[in-house]
C-alpha cells in the first residue's frame, strides 16, 4: 500500500486499486474482513502524506498564498514561501513512521490472532524468482527515489521531476515487456516515446 500510495499520490486511486486487486485475494485466503478492509483503507490514505502527494502540493500553494495575504494585510515587507520540496521533506519521516506503525500493528495482530490473517495457501503456482521479486519491489522504489531525490536534492522542481517519473515509468515498462519478438517491437515504440518525452 505504501508503494502504491507514493506512486499515485491520490487516496482514491490507491484505495480503489488495492480493493480491486488485494481484497478479493485476502478474503479468499481467509483473512478477517475487518482487518483486510482496514489495512487497505489505512494504507491507501498514506497517499496524502507520503511524497509525492498532490495534497502536499496544494497545501504548499495554499500556505504561500495565505502568508502573502497576511503580510499584505499587516504591512510587513517579508515574504513567506513554503516550497513543495520543503513539505515533501517534512512529510517523509511522519509518512514512514505511519508505515512502520501500520506494519507493526498488522504483525502484532498476526501473532496474537493468527486466525485473523492466516498464511497464504499455495495454489500450485511456481514460486517467484529473486529477479522477479527484486524487479517488482526495486523498480517502484527506484522510481520514487529518483523523483523525490530530484525534488529534495534541488535538481528539478516538481513539474520536471514528474517528467523524470514518466520517463522512468516508460523505461521500466519497456524493460518489463522485452521478453519476446512481438514485445520487443512494443518496447522500441515505448523507447521512441521516451525519447520524445526527453526531447520535449
Amino acid at each position: 500500500g505504501a508503494l502504491l500510495a507514493a506512486s499515485t499520490g491520490i487516496v482514491g486511486a490507491t484505495v480503489i486499486t488495492m480493493t480491486l486487486i488485494a481484497l478479493p485475494t485476502m478474503i479468499r485466503q481467509g483473512y478477517d474482513p475487518r482487518l483486510a478492509t482496514g489495512t487497505i483503507a489505512a494504507s491507501g490514505t498514506l497517499g496524502q502524506i507520503i511524497p509525492p502527494s498532490i495534497v502536499l502540493i496544494l497545501l504548499a500553494d495554499a500556505i504561500s498564498n495565505a502568508a502573502s495575504q497576511a503580510s499584505q494585510a499587516t504591512g510587513s515587507a517579508g515574504s513567506f514561501v513554503v516550497s513543495v520540496g520543503d513539505l515533501f521533506a517534512g512529510a517523509l519521516i511522519p509518512g514512514f513512521l505511519l508505515v512502520g506503525l501500520y506494519l507493526g500493528w498488522i504483525a502484532l495482530t498476526a501473532i496474537r490472532h493468527p486466525e485473523r490473517c492466516p498464511p497464504v495457501q499455495d495454489d500450485d503456482s511456481p514460486p517467484l524468482t529473486t529477479k522477479e521479486v527484486a524487479f517488482g519491489l526495486g523498480a517502484p522504489l527506484l522510481l520514487i527515489v529518483a523523483v523525490l531525490g530530484a525534488i529534495l536534492g534541488g535538481v528539478a522542481p516538481p513539474t520536471e521531476a514528474a517528467a523524470i517519473g514518466v520517463a522512468g515509468a516508460v523505461l521500466l515498462a519497456g524493460l518489463r515487456l522485452a521478453d519476446d519478438d512481438h514485445e520487443r517491437r512494443i518496447t522500441w515504440l515505448l523507447m521512441a516515446g521516451l525519447g520524445s518525452v526527453i526531447a520535449i
